[in-house]
């Protein structure tokens, strides 16, 4: 027998890269309302050193028609540079219309590039506080969380998962077809629980929660997971474009100057500090130090995510690009010290040629 979810959401996000940094101290004002600070929630006893090391702003941006349902509509700002749109759509019904629900709203192309309209107002009304905005918006990641707070019977997180994980798993993948078993365990395949009666299962496009507690630390956790995919893939394209640029300009047949492939080295080096203070960034974004459930809600996020995979392919690319810019610093030195020394040997003949002329012409 399947289950009926008398009360819930589903929250749409579609986080948005927006500038190198915000300063949020500088914002005062959102389409004429003063913005909330975004804390940590946790309904359990929460250490006071997990926390935001700078909290968000709030935007609540009213409400809009998603699929035929009203839908709060609510933006983050995050002082490294992203903007997050969350669609809040309450939920009721059996497991299986929510699934059908949740394809939907995943194949929902007009809800993706609303979300991108309201990122792009939100861009001109922080315009004062953008620092390096970018041009575009081409880096977005979504990511969808089945919030659950009351079904129509009490149920255990073992019993839940025992009895209903191909129901689970259909509306973590977004399909109503039955899935392979093999998918089936792959989707449910980290669950965790902190109270009996609670159950998060994270996967690679969307998480379950259920929580009759309403409790939002967990959800907060996530997010920060999808924010950190968002920068990490950003940041793997521009260095890829980074070192692609270097490798293009090391082919070309560089003209005389003083200072060879001084753009191409100075380019890296921008890039170089961008990503690396925005890995510093990502890493202090959130202080999950002494609650180890949070800590491994992020664990097994990070694993759904690949974000270590992700970090080390960073690292590989940052020390290419350090590679390259010590060989072509060293060129750069090198043309620098055979100039000198060209210098040098035309001052000597020049004093020679001098000597000369005084010799014969005293």
């Amino acid at each position: 027998m399947s289950f009926t979810v008398k009360k819930g959401f589903l929250y749409a996000y579609f986080c948005f890269d927006v500038s190198r940094e915000i300063a949020l101290e500088r914002v005062t004002s959102l389409f004429g309302r003063t913005p909330e600070c975004a804390q940590f929630v946790c309904e359990r006893l929460m250490p006071e050193h997990v926390r935001f090391k700078i909290a968000p702003l709030l935007v609540r941006l009213g409400k809009e028609t998603v699929l035929g349902t009203s839908a709060e509509v609510k933006a983050k700002v995050y002082d490294f540079g992203v903007v997050s749109l969350i669609y809040q759509v309450p939920l009721q019904g059996s497991i299986t219309s929510i699934a059908e629900l949740m394809k939907r709203v995943a194949e929902h192309k007009t809800l993706a590039e609303s979300a991108k309209q309201k990122t792009i107002l939100l861009m001109h009304e922080l315009a004062q506080a953008l620092i390096k905005p970018k041009n575009d918006l081409s880096h977005v990641q979504d990511y969808f969380v089945l919030r659950i707070h009351e079904l129509d019977r009490p149920l255990k997180a073992a019993e839940l998962l025992a009895k209903h994980g191909k129901e689970i798993a259909g509306a973590l993948r977004c399909e109503t077809e039955q899935l392979s078993h093999w998918e089936l365990d792959n989707a449910v395949k980290y669950p965790l629980s902190y109270y009996e009666n609670e159950l998060v299962v994270v996967d690679w496009n969307a998480a379950f929660i259920y929580d009759p507690r309403q409790s939002y630390d967990v959800q907060d956790v996530l997010e920060c997971a999808v924010i950190e995919l968002l920068e990490l893939r950003a940041y793997d394209t521009v260095l890829d474009t980074a070192l692609e640029q270097a490798y293009s300009d090391l082919d070309k047949k560089e003209t005389f100057t003083l200072v060879p492939y001084g753009k191409t080295t100075t380019y890296l080096v921008e890039v170089k500090l961008d990503v690396t203070e925005v890995l510093d960034r990502l890493t202090d974004q959130l202080k999950l130090i002494g609650d180890l459930y949070l800590s491994k809600v992020y664990h097994v996020a990070s694993q759904r995510f690949y974000l270590d995979q992700l970090k080390t392919s960073l690292n590989e690319k940052l020390a290419a690009a350090e590679s390259i810019y010590r060989m072509l610093f060293e060129r750069a030195n090198n043309r620098l010290l055979m100039i000198l020394e060209w210098i040098m040997v035309a001052l000597f003949v020049v004093e020679i040629v001098i000597l000369l002329l005084w010799w014969f012409n005293p």
